[in-house]
């Protein structure tokens, strides 16, 4: 998160507790990133921020 709020000051950040491992970012209802998509691997550095960019324009 911190990444994210480094790139985007303006952005409001919000943690959802869950189990299961499920590990989602999303933003609005467009996904942005998904461990279970992705091998069962956390995001490496700058793959969500690249992301972002890429859906916000």
């Amino acid at each position: 998160m911190e990444e994210i709020k480094k790139e985007f000051p303006e952005a409001e950040c919000e943690v959802i507790r869950g189990g299961g491992g499920i590990y989602d970012i999303k933003l609005g209802d467009e996904m942005v990133y998904s461990r279970h998509a992705n091998g069962n691997q956390f995001p490496e550095e700058g793959v969500v921020v690249a992301k972002l960019r890429e859906l916000h324009g």
